[in-house]
């Protein structure tokens, strides 16, 4: 019987490797800069892998504002914080200029903290020698978790884009977070030991490759959002019910953490890892019962990591008549752009999925 670890690498092959996804991702940001008028559309895949560029543009679709400039990575990492580490690049923010650019994606991770009662001022990007001094821990944990599970890391670190460490003192309750409308993010405290970075990286870059799928294949379904909302058992009474994707990304998660327990890691002071099995466990039964809200990769993707579909089976929604404005190629997919109030994004493929549900 495979590992979880390598079950969940099987599960995510379902949608082809790593770098089939990361260039399914790169055309639908390409499209976006099209649809918004930026010349972003034209930008190397250094820019668009910034998440930064890729907040701004998804926002300017959204809201119809300014997607701005383009900023490319190395403007946000200095001098010696890039490292290959298993032959993927792990850079962490550390220019001067890294704090301004990334205030948008922080005052998100802001938000989220309040949302669960912390209310201090928030975490505060560090650069420059704080980051150097931090960098072998970071590294070391980064190596940690390829050491213990290997092929895993090795799909997360192709989705990372920029790791960002926080004050330590400034970061209240924060263990680590990826930022849903800045994705290949991860924000971090000023690690004290490599398990800390480790399991940082298992748990929200494992959220990293759930936003590139959310946005290039099937996840959830149309009305997703009308889902009952869901309290986990260890959430406090006070704590905001978690809507329909979020419950299915810390199903996936946890899943990744459980993975990493089974490695036989040491976890750190405070790590989920001893409690990821369990939680992985009741965020199964939870998504299992959602069946009408997962779109058909969504259902392939639970049924094959949990050896059972979801109920009731994924409705297949009317194809959209609305005009075509554009037509991406990507590998063997397309995404059709229709016009809309924003535009319609639509992928087509080879139906992995018709044979199995």
């Amino acid at each position: 019987m495979p590992s979880r670890a390598a079950a969940l690498v099987a599960a995510h092959r379902l949608f082809g490797t790593p770098a089939d996804i990361v260039r399914d991702r790169r055309v639908l940001f390409r499209a976006l800069a099209t649809v918004v008028g930026s010349p972003l559309a034209a930008a190397a895949d250094g820019v668009l892998d910034n998440p930064v560029v890729r907040g701004r543009l998804g926002a300017a679709f959204v809201d119809g504002g300014p997607a701005g400039t383009g900023t490319d990575l190395a403007e946000l990492v200095a001098s010696g914080c890039a490292v290959d580490v298993a032959g993927w690049p792990v850079r962490v923010a550390s220019t001067p200029s890294a704090p301004r650019l990334l205030e948008p994606a922080l005052r998100g991770v802001r938000e989220a903290l309040r949302a669960h009662g912390d209310h201090d001022a928030g975490p505060l990007v560090v650069t420059g020698d704080r980051v150097r001094s931090v960098l072998p821990i970071v590294l070391a944990g980064i190596r940690l978790a390829v050491d213990a599970v290997p092929e895993l890391a090795g799909d997360l670190l192709q989705h990372l884009a920029l790791v960002a460490l926080t004050d330590r003192r400034r970061s209240g309750r924060l263990g680590s977070a990826s930022e849903r409308d800045h994705p290949g993010l991860i924000v971090l405290p000023e690690p004290e030991s490599p398990a800390e970075v480790a399991e940082a990286l298992v748990h929200e870059g494992t959220h990293l490759v759930f936003f590139d799928l959310g946005v290039t294949r099937e996840l959830l379904a149309d009305g997703h959002w009308t889902a009952p909302a869901f309290r986990p058992s260890w959430a406090a009474a006070t704590a905001p019910a978690w809507p329909m994707e979020q419950t299915f990304a810390a199903w996936h998660a946890y899943t990744a953490l459980a993975a990493l327990a089974e490695s036989g890691i040491d976890p750190a002071p405070g790590s989920l890892l001893p409690r990821a099995r369990e939680r992985a466990a009741e965020l199964g039964e939870q998504v299992l019962h959602c069946g009408r809200y997962l779109g058909r990769d969504g259902h392939l993707f639970v049924t094959t990591l949990l050896g059972r579909a979801p109920r009731p089976a994924p409705a297949i929604g009317r194809a959209s008549a609305a005009p075509v404005l554009a037509v991406h190629r990507s590998g063997r997919r397309t995404l059709t752009v229709r016009a809309g109030h924003p535009p319609e994004l639509v992928w087509t493929q080879p139906d992995i999925a018709a044979a199995t549900l």
